[in-house]
């Protein structure tokens, strides 16, 4: 689950925030990330599994990958590799997100964007966003 963010740090993306793919194998975790996200604008598709996202990849392409390491079926480490070798895809930014960590060697190997440690909270998660997916996104104070 999320932890909530203050009322007055909600943010304003407004229409065509742009594309997520939320990968994420926790009912919960998946169903509040993609609540949020699309609450702000974001269009979100979401998989259970490595194996769903890389069905997914070829529906549209995302600007940005939300991505759970640890998951059954194919493992968000499993699916960065694969995401790797796909032209047109291997460019999509990845934000990892584990309770567990990731070793600095597969950090590096697989390039991920930024790695979010779990419990995720809203403001983290929209900060980390917007590292790669930049609009009319703003603050209010």
């Amino acid at each position: 689950m999320l932890s909530p963010m203050p009322e007055d740090l909600t943010p304003i993306l407004g229409p065509g925030g742009g594309k997520i793919l939320l990968v994420e194998d926790d009912v919960d975790t998946r169903r509040a990330l993609d609540q949020l996200l699309t609450e702000v604008g974001f269009e979100v598709k979401c998989a259970a599994n490595g194996a769903e996202a890389i069905a997914l990849l070829g529906d549209g392409k995302p600007q940005l990958i939300m991505l759970d390491i640890w998951m059954p079926e194919m493992s968000g480490l499993e699916f960065r590799a694969r995401q790797l070798r796909i032209a047109g895809v291997r460019d999509i930014p990845v934000i990892a997100m584990t309770a567990a960590g990731v070793r600095e060697e597969a950090r590096v190997r697989l390039n991920f964007g930024r790695i979010l440690r779990k419990p995720l909270d809203e403001a983290t998660v929209l900060e980390a966003v917007r590292e790669f997916i930049p609009g009319p996104a703003a603050l209010d104070h």
